[in-house]
């Protein structure tokens, strides 16, 4: 029989997916707070952006999850 791997593939994309997806957070934060210091501080229309973008992320790293866990289930029932 052969042997998994120490992580599943969906696992290791998942993974890989969140890194990039934090990274946006982080560049979208940054670049926010750059523009926080322009005329309208942090009141500016920009915070709004960077919110909706933030909720977006969050909301595809937890779709991913749920994908995620559902492939673990097939890879359970194997090993």
């Amino acid at each position: 029989m052969a042997e998994f791997p120490r992580e599943a593939p969906h696992r290791l994309v998942d993974g890989l997916l969140d890194g990039i997806a934090d990274g946006a957070k982080s560049a979208g934060e940054s670049l926010a707070s750059v523009l926080d210091k322009g005329p309208l501080g942090d009141k500016g229309p920009h915070r709004i952006v960077d919110t909706v973008l933030k909720g977006a992320i969050d909301g595809a790293k937890t779709l991913g999850e749920g994908v995620s866990k559902a492939l673990d289930k097939p890879t359970e029932v194997v090993r």
